[in-house]
Order: structure tokens, then C-alpha cells, then sequence
């Protein structure tokens, strides 16, 4: 099996879940990895780690409300047919409270500093504009006033 991609490259490192070159300090340590870091970011493991932990929780509850609704006396199908049933409520109702989830959230703030960004940009590009257009006003009244005098 080849080499993916030589692991460090002056200060930075490839974060093998992303598949983006980052700076060092966005690895943790890992003192028996052949670099000395992990092979995943910080925010990638977080990520990784967030919907592992949510996954299993959304699994203990399916298996909860499966295992009472066969001491009850309902079929597998029906079991499944309640489960989707109620996660497609829960779903809708939290939709409708304005309770988004933790990555829609943060798909709305990263939208937001983009749309900032892009204002700050546009607004520091026009005083620019008109920074320049002032000196060149500056500079020709002044050298008006040279010739008048």
C-alpha cells in the first residue's frame, strides 16, 4: 500500500478525516505516532467523537422504546413504524420551536461571518476608493494653491 502524503510539511500537517493540510497546533500530541501527532484534527475528532456519542444515545433510546413496545405485545413492524413515527415528530416539532441542531447552528454562524467578511470586505475595498480619490483631491488643491500664490 503506498504513502498517502508525506505527514508534515514545514509547521503544517494532513489531517487524514478532512483531507486538508493544518497548522500543528490544530493536531494533538501523540507520542506514539510516527510524527508525534494525531492523525486527525481537533475539530475533526470533536465532530467525529459528537456523532458517535449522539448516535449511540438515539440507538439506546430506539432499543428502549422497541424492547416496551414488545412487552406489550406489538410486532417488529409496527415497532419500526412507531419508531420513524415518533423520530419523524421529534424532528418537525423541534424544526417548528426553532431548535436546531448543533451542526445547523453552526452552518448558520460560518453563513453569517461569510456574509460579514464579505461586508467588512466590500466596505474596507470602497474606503479605499474613496481614501485614494481624497489624497488625489488633496494633492491637486494643494498644488492649485501653489500656483495661485
Amino acid at each position: 500500500m503506498a504513502r498517502q502524503k508525506s505527514v508534515l510539511r514545514g509547521g503544517e500537517k494532513w489531517c487524514q478525516m478532512c483531507g486538508t493540510w493544518k497548522l500543528l497546533d490544530c493536531f494533538k500530541k501523540d507520542f506514539n505516532a510516527p510524527c508525534g501527532y494525531r492523525a486527525w484534527c481537533i475539530e475533526c475528532t470533536r465532530k467525529y467523537m459528537h456523532d458517535w456519542h449522539v448516535g449511540r444515545k438515539v440507538a439506546a433510546r430506539r432499543r428502549k422504546v422497541a424492547q416496551m413496545l414488545r412487552e406489550a405485545g406489538v410486532t417488529e413492524p409496527q415497532i419500526e413504524a412507531v419508531i420513524e413515527a415518533v423520530v419523524a415528530f421529534a424532528n418537525s416539532e423541534r424544526r417548528a420551536a426553532g431548535q436546531n441542531s448543533r451542526a445547523e447552528k453552526r452552518r448558520e454562524a460560518d453563513k453569517k461571518e461569510a456574509e460579514s467578511t464579505e461586508t467588512a470586505e466590500s466596505t474596507e475595498s470602497a474606503e479605499k476608493h474613496v481614501d485614494i480619490h481624497s489624497n488625489v483631491r488633496n494633492t491637486h488643491n494643494v498644488r492649485n494653491a501653489t500656483e495661485i500664490t
